[in-house]
């Protein structure tokens, strides 16, 4: 939706301001890119933050060194 908006929003502008066809079409695909980029960042900062962030031990007692026996 919001590459969809904000491309709408470029081509109106584009129009109005009386850009050539070459301009026009730069100006549409950077909205393009970046929205989508905008998307992108906002996506990696809610996994980081949210789905990957560091949960802290919940084990009760302070940690101990185990040996490993085989």
């Amino acid at each position: 939706m919001l590459s969809l908006v904000s491309v709408a929003v470029a081509d109106r502008w584009a129009v109005t301001a009386g850009l050539t066809e070459t301009a026009r079409t730069v100006a549409v695909l950077a909205a393009n890119v970046g929205s989508l980029g905008a998307l992108w960042i906002a996506q990696f900062v809610i996994l980081d933050r949210v789905l990957f962030r560091a949960r802290p031990d919940r084990r009760s007692g302070p940690r101990t060194m185990r040996s490993i026996s085989l």
